[in-house]
């Protein structure tokens, strides 16, 4: 078994496990740094791991140095229901104490959204880059659909084959639900994070993530393109 892939006997002990590596990942940051940057995805798997950064773990992260921003979100105000910032704003962002500065939703809804997006972080002050010029976030947080897609990168779509761009609209997906266009960062950003880790709390997707998380398989799905040059992604699964 890869020994980045955390096989967890329930959901609060993945969310447990998860928690501990974003703070320790911050503080590391943050010695290093004075900043550390993280990039969050939605859905509700990352519920849990909100609790408890908001609760137990709260005090183990200076909030004040924290940047935030989002791997992905769909084409919707953001208090939609199906808004990825709405979520995590409501459930993490509002129950701690970043600054409001620090916060950068991808404004979905607008036209340029990607445009506006590729902009900020080509020119955020608190970033850290690649010698290409590539956005280094601190910790990319990320999930998996059914269909193997991550962030919202999904099967058989151009957005698999971006190399220049570090955001793009992506069109409404076939494969997952709502149907409705979405803002994406590119394979190019996520695979120059400095930590990267997929939370896997749903016991039926077990399998679709042991297989995604060996790179020796075959290439099937589009989470198997997320390879950081860093070192390999960390998984959280509940087993």
């Amino acid at each position: 078994m890869n020994d980045n892939f955390k096989i967890l006997p329930g959901e609060s002990d993945v969310y447990a496990a998860a928690a501990r590596f974003f703070c320790d990942c911050a503080a590391s940051a943050v010695r290093e740094s004075g900043f550390f940057t993280a990039a969050l995805s939605g859905g509700t798997t990352p519920d849990g791991l909100f609790s408890l950064l908001t609760g137990e773990y709260h005090d183990r992260i200076e909030w004040s140095k924290g940047h935030f921003f989002w791997v992905d979100d769909r084409c919707v105000p953001p208090e939609s229901e199906f808004s990825n910032f709405g979520r995590a704003a409501r459930l993490l962002l509002a129950n701690v104490p970043v600054p409001p500065q620090n916060i950068h939703r991808m404004e979905a809804e607008k036209t340029a959204a990607a445009d506006d997006y590729e902009l900020l972080l080509r020119n955020y002050k608190f970033m850290r880059r690649t010698a290409a010029g590539v956005p280094v976030f601190d910790i990319v947080q990320m999930g998996i659909g059914y269909d193997g897609h991550t962030a919202s990168l999904f099967p058989d779509t151009d957005s698999l084959k971006e190399s220049r761009r570090l955001v793009i609209k992506a069109g409404p997906p076939v494969t997952a639900q709502p149907a409705v266009p979405r803002i994406t960062l590119t394979l190019p950003v996520l695979n120059s994070a400095a930590n990267l880790f997929f939370l896997v709390s749903d016991h039926e997707k077990f399998k679709l993530a042991e297989y995604i998380s060996d790179y020796a398989n075959r290439i099937k799905y589009p989470a198997q393109l997320v390879r950081p040059a860093a070192g390999p992604a960390l998984w959280f699964v509940c087993g």
